[in-house]
């Protein structure tokens, strides 16, 4: 029950944060209200930071791990620390990448642009050419 209430809590000062800075946004690029499309530009800035430091974590994480495998001196619990840290690392960089991967096709598939503009989905040749009767 804890839990659902600290979860409340931070949903809804996530919901306080982010709606002044999408207005702020919003009046940077000139207009006057925050749209959705405001909302995902900020998202897509904030995954853009998240993923940088991801990549320097898992730099450091390789770099870790193999530092430790090479002053093991043959101890087998260190060669194994470090084998585990950078197998870690490898699995954390593919979960990131695949995660930025569904994020780019769910804004794909909903017409918007990486940026935060909306473009409308390109219909295929076959939609365009199937022929639909008239309502008479």
């Amino acid at each position: 029950m804890k839990k659902l209430f600290y979860y409340s809590i931070v949903i809804g000062l996530l919901g306080v944060i982010i709606t002044p800075v999408c207005q702020a946004v919003s009046l940077l690029d000139g207009s006057s209200d925050a749209s959705l499309a405001d909302f995902v530009a900020l998202m897509s800035r904030a995954v853009d930071i998240m993923l940088g430091l991801v990549g320097v974590a898992a730099l450091l994480a390789f770099v870790v791990g193999g530092v430790m495998m090479l002053i093991s001196a043959g101890d087998k619990n260190l060669i194994d620390k470090g084998k585990n840290m950078i197998k870690a690392a490898i699995i954390g960089l593919v979960i990131v990448f695949l995660s930025f991967t569904i994020i780019k096709v769910t804004y794909r598939m909903f017409g918007l642009d990486w940026n935060g503009k909306v473009e409308p989905p390109k219909q295929s040749d076959e939609a365009r050419d199937v022929n639909v009767p008239s309502g008479n």
